[in-house]
């Protein structure tokens, strides 16, 4: 396990002007920011038509050894793509809305005090997971989640605040119409066969506590769980919200968790629309989801840090 302060890392930042708190505005001296962690040599602001041409650039750059993702979900979730078949290190910053992944290494939903605590943080290696080759760190859904987020990106917004009501606006538009579709899904070479309005593949089981967002209770569990809802109603959406907000995931009522290490999503259609770490994606089925343990470098903060 390395220190900031044993290994002085050469930098590349990639910084989403769309995440959640960078479309509030602002320019940071990046060089001035991350000096306890090390040198930064390339600073890089992709638009969504050249998001992926950039990270390709910037992974290519022999030079780096770490990658500062200052972003949401979305951003930090490819640039871990690139840092598992590369090598480097991931930082990520808590700029989007949720954050779900900041939180769960231990970093916190919040930039400046992770910003003000860099010269604690340390290397660590942590688990992702693959669906269909590609990396992901949270989850892969689909039903009702794939349905809100296309509602949501509909809606115009201009900052985080903007995003945080269309979102509910969109989540309010999805649970009016609650279809149910038979859905088959491999759990460990088991074959299951479910008639479910949602679904979601999640890297380790989601951490309950008292208002917890859904994060993953241990980074280094080694597993995938997948949560199947049991909605039959409009109004049991509302429920099973109220039972998330107050931390219940894994003992809610109108969820069915089912640990595993190798999931395959089916079904009838060729293509599956999922959502992977909060973007939307149409998949060729069937969609195999796998653990790979501890394969992605990150720092995070010691564990007496307050985050």
């Amino acid at each position: 396990m390395t220190s900031p302060s044993e290994h002085a890392y050469t930098i590349a930042v990639v910084a989403n002007g769309a995440a959640g708190r960078n479309l509030d505005g602002g320019k940071r001296d990046w060089a001035e920011t991350l000096a306890p962690l090390g040198e930064v040599v390339s600073v890089v602001q992709p638009d969504g038509k050249s998001f992926r041409k950039t990270l390709e650039e910037v992974f290519a750059d022999k030079r780096t050894d770490l990658v500062v993702a200052a972003g949401g979900d979305g951003t930090v979730s490819a640039c871990a793509h690139y840092c598992v078949e590369t090598g480097k290190a991931l930082l990520p910053l808590p700029f989007g809305t949720f954050n779900l992944f900041a939180r769960a290494i231990g970093i916190g939903p919040d930039p400046e005090p992770a910003l003000t605590a860099l010269d604690t943080y340390h290397a660590d290696r942590i688990d992702v997971g693959r669906v269909n080759g590609q990396v992901f760190l949270h989850h892969v859904s689909g039903g009702l989640h794939t349905r809100f987020v296309r509602f949501r990106d509909a809606v115009p917004y201009a900052s985080r605040l903007g995003k945080m009501l269309a979102g509910v606006r969109a989540l309010h538009r999805a649970a009016r119409t609650l279809p149910r579709r038979r859905m088959r899904i491999e759990i460990d070479g088991t074959p299951l066969d479910f008639r479910t309005a949602g679904y979601a593949v999640t890297v380790n089981g989601l951490a309950e506590a008292p208002g917890q967002l859904p994060v993953a209770e241990d980074p280094q569990g080694g597993r995938l769980v997948v949560y199947v809802t049991k909605l039959n109603a409009s109004w049991q959406v509302a429920w099973m919200i109220l039972q998330a907000m107050v931390g219940r995931w894994n003992t809610n009522d109108l969820l069915e968790p089912h640990p595993a290490h190798k999931v395959v999503l089916g079904g009838r259609k060729r293509v599956l629309s999922v959502t992977v770490d909060g973007e939307r994606r149409r998949l060729e089925a069937p969609v195999t989801c796998e653990i790979e343990q501890q394969a992605l470098t990150v720092l995070r903060p010691s564990p007496e840090t307050p985050s």
